[in-house]
């Protein structure tokens, strides 16, 4: 009645931590008012396959949270620039792109580097983001 909407984060050890997870919320909750965060990184520490994601989230992917890095071997997460990590943003977008997603892409600065020097962090994972965006622009054109 009042144009809001409600979104859940796809976010570790939280009620969307998974893709099924997030698919039961979504199940219970009305499609018109209440969505997804998705946070990609989030759901590949989750194992997910990102055209998974994608496919089966895109009707409810109201926002989306953009950064990157891995998981070491004794389980401590590591942030890392856009172009560093387990998920490949390149394919993501162009998928993003071919479901018709036209909404916000918000980049999370994370690593290290981003509470060291935050406007450089920032100024490297745009200009990556830019250089995907112009990339999937200039194939599909």
């Amino acid at each position: 009645e009042v144009g809001v909407q409600l979104t859940f984060e796809t976010h570790m050890r939280q009620l969307t931590d998974t893709l099924s997870s997030a698919q039961r919320v979504l199940e219970m909750t009305p499609a018109d008012v209440v969505g997804l965060t998705v946070d990609f990184l989030n759901l590949a520490f989750a194992g997910e396959r990102m055209t998974d994601v994608v496919s089966m989230l895109a009707d409810r992917m109201y926002h989306t949270h953009i950064k990157n890095g891995y998981i070491d071997s004794q389980g401590n997460w590591h942030f890392k620039a856009l172009d560093e990590g387990l998920v490949d943003y390149l394919e993501v977008l162009r998928q993003l792109r071919k479901v018709g997603y036209a909404g916000y892409l918000s980049i999370e600065c994370l690593s290290p580097q981003a509470f060291k020097r935050p406007v450089e962090t920032a100024r490297r994972d745009l200009e990556i983001l830019h250089r995907y965006l112009e990339q999937i622009e200039s194939h599909e054109n």
